[in-house]
């Protein structure tokens, strides 16, 4: 079952009551007259929704003679549809209860306890036992509840007429705010129910009811401003602030130039910013408009000395840098930087997140040139022992571009060229 926490006001109780079963200003004299000739105050059954007639009493929380605060549960209350905890809005005591547990088909208004101040002392005042008044009140109030089944009908004929001199007053303020319904409209469900509830059916709806939507839609202030359950007015209030509000005023919009201030350079910079929009303004004297600086790339630059055994065909060497270059320069492309070991990895989420997964993020040039021919040492040849077999040294230059559109760019290009310095060969 659902559960809510109500916060419900005594002096309230009775003003909801009149407005849902139609009790006579009478009926309000005599409960303000109770009230203030007895020692203690009547609790009556809360309404908890605004169709709800009559309900049940699950449990009292609190027993006679005790004192409660404002925000503690003092019953659960049952309807139809949920059950509801039912909080003191002041603090009190809890002098009789009426209605005690399990209390069913409770009218909404009966008095089902008596309350007094927290100081009062409960032997001192005069509580009634038995509220016979009390109940033929509630009684003739239940009378009156039926009743209204046959004399609420004709009730929006009575709108209508008030409606309609509403309407005539609205109009003329409103402008063309409220408009007559689309025929062809499919209403909306919150319309629908509204309907329903108010006994106004789709086609009276459409006949009668003035839209405020857009394109002559009915919405649910509408049907209620129908009913009399608002003021029309609201609904024109509305209307007027939505329609009002529906593009955007740029008229108060000012252009701001940014002006560039900075420890250094900041005369400079705001010096050349003022000719340049000078240039711009007076471009029929000077034919000069500023040009926007345009932001270098990032480069990476670095030599890398290959030696090799002497005898290596250069070709066969060259075309053996070249293999290797393009595949770490496919690897860095392919291989994440996330660890792909890790279970929260998935390759294919990543393809998803990732902008333009097959996009170059750096572009490779580079060139194998010979730096020494690699002379044996004198030494060497003149000394004991085997000859030292000499090398050929190579030098490989390589110069790495960096696309600066891409956010991983820069350490893909980084962790090509630490692939690129392990480089060693023993051809």
């Amino acid at each position: 079952m659902l559960s809510a926490r109500v916060l419900l006001n005594r002096s309230q109780l009775l003003c909801k009551r009149q407005c849902l079963t139609g009790v006579s200003v009478g009926l309000s004299r005599c409960f303000s007259s109770t009230r203030m000739s007895l020692d203690v105050s009547p609790f009556l059954m809360p309404a908890m929704s605004p169709t709800m007639e009559k309900g049940g009493i699950v449990s009292w929380k609190f027993k006679e003679n005790d004192s409660f605060n404002a925000g503690d549960v003092l019953l659960e209350v049952e309807t139809d549809k949920a059950q509801i905890d039912v909080e003191a809005q002041d603090d009190g005591k809890l002098a009789k209860i009426i209605r005690g547990d399990g209390s069913k088909d409770v009218l909404v208004g009966d008095v089902i306890a008596f309350t007094a101040d927290p100081e009062d002392d409960l032997s001192t005042l005069t509580i009634p036992e038995v509220t016979e008044s009390m109940k033929q009140v509630s009684s003739g109030s239940g009378k009156e509840d039926q009743k209204p089944a046959k004399s609420e009908e004709p009730a929006p004929l009575q709108r209508k007429e008030g409606k309609n001199v509403s309407e005539s007053k609205t109009a003329k303020s409103s402008g063309d705010v409220l408009t007559t319904a689309d025929a062809s409209q499919t209403l909306l469900p919150s319309v629908v129910m509204a309907l329903a509830d108010n006994g106004i059916s789709k086609e009276d709806a459409l006949a009668n009811i003035k839209a405020s939507g857009a394109n002559g839609r009915i919405l649910k202030g509408d049907v209620l401003a129908y009913a009399g359950k608002i003021q029309q007015d609201s609904v024109v209030k509305v209307a007027e602030y939505v329609n009002r509000n529906q593009k955007l005023d740029l008229s108060n919009i000012e252009r701001i130039v940014l002006e560039v201030n900075s420890e250094e350079g900041g005369d400079g910079q705001a010096q050349a910013q003022a000719q340049a929009q000078g240039q711009g303004q007076d471009s029929g004297k000077t034919g000069n408009t500023a040009k926007p600086a345009q932001v270098e790339p990032i480069r990476i630059q670095e030599e890398i000395l290959l030696e090799v055994r002497r005898g290596v065909d250069f070709t066969r060497f060259e075309r053996a840098v070249r293999e290797y270059i393009d595949d770490i320069y496919q690897y860095t492309h392919e291989q994440p930087l996330e660890n792909t070991m890790s279970e929260r990895y998935d390759s294919l989420f990543e393809d998803l997140v990732t902008v333009d997964p097959r996009s170059a993020r750096f572009d490779v040039e580079y060139s194998l040139l010979e730096t020494t021919d690699g002379s044996e040492d004198i030494f060497d040849l003149l000394g004991p022992g085997e000859v030292k077999e000499g090398k050929q040294v190579y030098s490989l230059e390589v110069s790495v571009t960096v696309n600066d559109k891409y956010d991983d760019a820069v350490e893909k290009a980084d962790r090509f060229m630490e692939c690129l310095r392990q480089l060693q060969f023993d051809v």
